[in-house]
């Protein structure tokens, strides 16, 4: 249970997935209006500070630098305060997920220029879809749409690309990681074994040091 939750939280995987899962929502039915795309990311908050709760108690040591419980309550918190009262950023909710559109194409740039660092040939394919969400939030922001639901449609259309290549995203760059800490583990390896061991060193150098008897 305490590995799955930390391969969840990695990388911000699991935001991505709460975004794809609120994105194909606001994809398929359009005419929710701004309280339930409330409700509905307030619902997402929450599960969040589930998590984030649950990975504080699952945890077997009780030292560690992590806020995982104060943040766990802090969303749960959150979370209930909008589910309650979603008409306190009704107004604004295009704006939030505007920026989160906008933010989630940042990190896929920082993505992209670290496969690039590491010699990966995906770092083209993870800036070009940097630049879609970066567009995406753009046109949220801007909204030049004068119908609601258009607005709507295309949100959700960014929350779910968002979602679907983080996760891809996520995968890609733990695999490369993977691989270049395999290769460093092969290296040291190889190292060690041709390091001689220190008894050995010792009588080579000692022998090495005995004058040579006819």
């Amino acid at each position: 249970m305490k590995d799955f939750l930390k391969k969840l939280f990695n990388g911000s995987i699991l935001t991505s997935v709460v975004c794809a899962v609120l994105g194909t929502v606001l994809l398929f039915f359009p005419g929710v209006t701004m309280i339930t795309i409330v409700r509905f990311s307030a619902m997402g908050v929450m599960v969040l500070g589930i998590l984030q709760l649950l990975l504080y108690f699952v945890r077997k040591t009780v030292l560690g630098m992590n806020n995982h419980m104060v943040t766990g309550l802090s969303l749960l918190i959150l979370g209930g305060v909008l589910l309650a009262r979603p008409q306190l950023i009704t107004n604004i909710i295009p704006v939030i997920l505007g920026i989160v559109l906008l933010i989630d194409g940042l990190v896929k740039v920082q993505r992209s220029i670290d496969l690039m660092r590491i010699k990966s040939d995906k770092w083209l394919i993870t800036m070009l879809l940097a630049a879609i969400s970066l567009a995406i939030g753009a046109l949220v922001l801007t909204d030049p749409f004068k119908s609601a639901k258009v607005l709507v449609i295309i949100i959700g259309i960014g929350l779910l690309f968002a979602g679907v290549t983080g996760i891809l995203v996520y995968v890609t760059v733990s695999s490369k990681l993977k691989e270049l800490n395999k290769v460093v583990a092969d290296v040291k390896e190889e190292l060690q074994k041709d390091m001689p061991i220190e008894g050995e060193a010792v009588e080579t150098a000692s022998a090495q040091e005995q004058p040579f008897n006819e």
